[in-house]
């Protein structure tokens, strides 16, 4: 989540390739890595609270913060970027549609639905799948098959998703749910199984090389054009080869390296995901403000990116954690929980 600050402060550029580093790392694994997590707390909470508690708690948590969003922040946010686009050097459009950084929200409900049957398929299947394999060979399989299977899926959308009535107003979230199923399901074993958890954390440095290894093979594969089905599904093999592995090396290094309660932790965590909810909003506003008082493009994007982490930080601290009515619109939840400390 405080990775996408920067992502989205890279829009100083206009888009136009200054800060593409940027946006190319955070598409190798940003989003893939927090689905995991995601999968894997989904998977705790359903081990904690029966369907219905469960339910009602993520989908207030998440639900009432997307409302917010794209009723009240999204608006000004949206007016905000087309008014600093308008002065890019030779026309572009920015990304402007309803729901903008909160897309991934609409996903996770999505995903809250079909988490606990996805869970009992995945234990009907494994049994047979485990009889025949080796222990931790069923895992991997299962988890190749809903890759595969998710390329194929997307690869179909994007073909014949346009002839479907109103494609527009919710491509983004049904490609991004198809996109990112992968990862939610790791994040569900990782959850409920101790081989795939110990594969994923066991050998930091090697999942770092192989990180290392499959990003140049990304970046290279990206220069090449895509012409043919079977190009496009290896580019979609490089994705979730990437992200995966970068997500492994990230999540192994927490584990050998955080291994007690940690303030700067803490607090970080606390907060990011108030921060996400209100930083769009944030740094648009900067990024007209700061391009009106001169600032060059770096300056811009380096001020919208502290900036929105500066007010983001102050309200959750200053409100959310203050006052129920914030905590319950910003965060989606209906008490306060005590202030780290």
């Amino acid at each position: 989540m405080i990775l996408g600050v920067f992502v989205h402060a890279s829009h100083a550029d206009y888009d136009l390739g200054s800060y593409e580093p940027i946006r190319f790392l955070s598409g190798s694994f940003r989003m893939g890595c927090f689905f995991i997590i995601s999968g894997y707390f989904s998977a705790a909470m359903l081990g904690r609270y029966a369907v219905g508690d469960f339910l009602r708690r993520r989908l207030l948590a998440l639900g009432l913060p997307a409302l917010v969003c794209v009723f009240l922040l999204n608006p000004p946010a949206l007016h905000a970027m087309r008014q600093y686009f308008s002065s890019s050097p030779v026309p572009v459009q920015p990304i402007a549609n309803w729901h903008l950084h909160v897309w991934f929200l609409f996903v996770l409900m999505l995903y809250s639905l079909g988490a606990r049957p996805v869970l009992r398929l995945w234990q009907a299947a494994s049994g047979t799948i485990l009889r025949a394999l080796r222990p931790g060979f069923g895992e991997a399989l299962g988890l190749l098959l809903i890759t595969a299977a998710a390329s194929v899926a997307l690869k179909a959308f994007e073909k014949w998703g346009p002839s479907l009535p109103g494609f527009d107003q919710y491509a983004e979230i049904t490609a991004s749910a198809i996109e990112n199923l992968p990862y939610f399901a790791c994040g569900l074993l990782l959850q409920r199984s101790p081989r795939v958890f110990l594969f994923a954390h066991a050998r930091p440095w090697a999942w770092a090389v192989a990180a290392l290894g499959l990003l140049g093979a990304r970046y290279w594969l990206e220069q090449q054009p895509i012409a043919t089905t079977p190009q496009h599904l290896l580019h979609l093999a490089a994705d979730f080869a990437t992200a995966f592995a970068c997500s492994f090396a990230l999540l192994s290094t927490a584990e050998r390296w955080i291994r007690r309660p940690r303030r700067w932790v803490t607090l970080t965590a606390a907060s990011a995901y108030t921060i996400y909810i209100v930083h769009y909003l944030c740094i648009s506003l900067l990024l007209v403000l700061t391009q009106r008082w001169g600032f060059s493009q770096p300056l811009r994007a380096l001020s919208a990116a502290a900036g929105a982490l500066a007010v983001g930080f102050a309200v959750h601290f200053g409100l959310v954690e203050r006052f129920p009515i914030a905590a319950l619109l910003l965060n989606g939840r209906l008490a306060s929980r005590p202030r780290p400390r």
